[in-house]
């Protein structure tokens, strides 16, 4: 328990030490996005020196600008939203465009022809042409909010719809593949922030923020920008919400009854299903056009059943009669020979080793194994009037509803700060507590293959800065960590020895699980145990971006640099009481030495 202590007890003070000890030469792109343009008169001649206004629609913060001596005006690091840009000079009408949307990760190209006249009139244009990017090779497209909340979305999980953008797939076991690349090797991110415990090369979405703490997401399918890295098959950046100078929320609540369902195909019964979904968000502001909040708070409870079907065997296998030990073939169910292991002859490669079966398929019960005897106690017997799955050989013999419970939270803080017309920040946390307990049932009991308890915290965090030295030189700053702690173990650890409690001898350090025992064979049988005693596991990102964006005459520079530090801590003990294959001792072998078929249980009652 200390250890678990140790490796949960993470001070996030640490992590706030660095942030504000970062050189201030440090910066990055993050969520950021671009917008740039160029201004000349009616004639074609551009404008230096021009003013360019770009506000933010939603929280009025106005960042303003000017164009080169090439007319030319460029400002990056943009975070998404809906902008108003207008330019002005003198002996010139002002111009307006309003309503120009800046996606994650992607560029608005705004250009303006001043007509002459007063800087006190106003060309307003209020619809924007759609928008094609021209500098970049980059191919990808953005899920917006409004395909998120208006979308069915069945689990309310944003990364289903990966499957609207093309070139990218995302299958039904979460895997995403991009671009063609292989799957669980595409880059995942928050605000700039990895979202993955990938260490060792693994890209796996690590966090499913809810729908409603979500702005977008953006898939970058290729020819993305060295900025991402560390990624052989595209990217997803997703986005947080940030607050507005208006209040918004939002009070929500999903549900999913068995009450609304028919019983299913092939069920025993109809299986209880209580899934429950709901939460609250608020954003808005804390001092209308400087500093912004949002909150989600979002809780998941699923306690459900579902039919678990096995194989168990005959009963008549557990007394060592197997003169009805079919295995299927083509339909029909052909008879397995039990071979004793005590007639085997000697062999060669040319003369294969043979064994005698044993009469009438019958082993004696002097040769049953003590330890076999005592672990097959935990199996039950087939369900009464259960017909199985195949009747030649008896597979799919044992159903039985099992209960499974699923829970959930997600808790989402946003602050967004404009020091001043240069300089803005966000700090954004992202924690998460889930847990999975899937009991054992009341057939296996202790021994069931299948219990397990699995809980898991996940934290990311993220600090972004940006300034503005010039109309020419930007900087940013970037900081950040993503960090998951594990703590799984089987459905009955870790009070039991069942080593000593089976008779298993050599287990020095005990054997705190019911053991793993796999039945290897023609003959169908689930195995019993789970074998898996207990894992502790913290799993931490600590990321640092840099880029730099300068404008020289007509080239737009940029430049910096990524640096992830992986650290990651476990302490497991994954099979205390062994694992145990099974399926060679009553084997018979065939003509060229290769062996014949065996039974699981027949392996059970005589070996271990």
């Amino acid at each position: 328990m200390n250890t678990r202590r140790v490796l949960s007890g993470f001070s996030l003070h640490s992590f706030f030490v660095i942030a504000v000890l970062i050189p201030v030469a440090l910066w990055g792109q993050g969520d950021r996005g671009t917008i740039n343009g160029t201004v000349t008169d009616e004639t074609g001649a551009v404008i230096p020196g021009a003013k360019v206004e770009i506000t933010n629609a939603k929280t009025g913060v106005v960042t303003t600008t000017e164009t080169g001596i090439n007319g030319v005006y460029y400002m990056p690091n943009m975070l998404f939203g809906e902008y108003n840009i207008a330019a002005e000079s003198d002996g010139f009408k002002r111009a307006e465009v309003l309503g120009l949307r800046l996606n994650v990760g992607s560029e608005i190209q705004q250009s303006f022809a001043l007509e002459i006249g007063a800087v006190t009139e106003t060309v307003e244009v209020s619809a924007a042409q759609v928008q094609v990017q021209t500098t970049s090779g980059a191919v990808g497209s953005a899920v917006q909010i409004e395909q998120m909340m208006e979308l069915p979305l069945a689990g309310r999980n944003i990364f289903n719809l990966v499957n609207l953008v093309p070139g990218a797939y995302r299958s039904r076991n979460g895997n995403i593949s991009i671009g063609g690349g292989r799957t669980r090797s595409a880059g995942s991110y928050i605000d700039g922030i990895n979202n993955t415990r990938g260490g060792l090369g693994v890209q796996n979405i690590e966090m499913v923020p809810p729908i409603d703490s979500m702005q977008e997401f953006k898939v970058e399918v290729n020819s993305m920008g060295a900025e991402y890295g560390r990624s052989s098959a595209g990217a997803v950046q997703a986005a947080t919400r940030s607050g507005t100078n208006e209040y918004h929320g939002s009070l929500y609540h999903f549900v999913r009854n068995d009450v609304f369902d028919a019983i299913g195909w092939n069920q025993v019964s109809k299986p209880t299903l209580r899934r429950n979904q709901g939460g609250v968000s608020i954003g808005g502001p804390i001092k209308k056009n400087k500093t912004f909040f949002f909150v989600n708070s979002d809780l998941f409870l699923n306690p459900f059943t579902r039919d678990r079907i096995r194989s168990v065997g005959r009963p008549e296998f557990r007394t060592g009669d197997f003169s009805r030990a079919f295995q299927n073939r083509r339909g029909n169910p052909v008879l397995v020979p039990i071979h004793d292991p005590d007639t085997r002859k000697a062999g060669s490669f040319t003369r294969p080793r043979l064994s005698d079966p044993f009469p009438n398929q019958q082993i004696p019960a002097g040769r049953f194994d003590p330890v076999a005897v005592k672990a097959l106690s935990y199996l039950p017997q087939p369900t009464p009037g259960w017909e199985p799955r195949n009747p030649a050989n008896q597979s799919g013999n044992w159903v039985e509803q099992i209960p499974r419970n699923v829970t959930r939270t997600y808790n989402t803080i946003k602050i967004n700060h404009n020091y001043t017309a240069k300089w803005s920040t966000f700090l954004r946390t992202i924690i998460s507590k889930n847990a999975v307990v899937d009991a054992y049932s009341d057939g296996y009991g202790v021994a069931d293959p299948n219990a397990i308890n699995n809980e898991q915290l996940r934290q990311n965090w993220g600090l972004n800065n940006t300034y503005m030295f010039s109309p020419t030189n930007f900087v940013a700053v970037l900081v950040g960590f993503n960090r998951v702690y594990i703590d799984r173990f089987s459905g009955d650890c870790c009070d039991t020895d069942y080593a000593e409690l089976l008779g298993m001898p050599g287990f020095e350090k005990g054997g705190e699980a019911f053991p793993r025992f796999n039945f290897n064979s023609r003959i169908p049988m689930t195995g019993i145990g789970a074998g898996y005693a207990k894992r502790v596991a913290a799993f931490t990102n600590f990321d640092y971006e840099a880029n730099f964006t300068r404008i020289h005459g007509d080239h737009t520079l940029k430049y910096g640099g990524k640096y992830t530090s992986f650290q990651g801590n476990e302490l497991a003990r994954p099979q205390p009481s062994g694992n145990w294959n099974l399926g060679a001792s009553t084997q018979g072998n065939g003509q060229r030495g290769v062996a014949g078929m065996s039974t699981p249980a027949s392996d059970s009652l005589t070996s271990c």
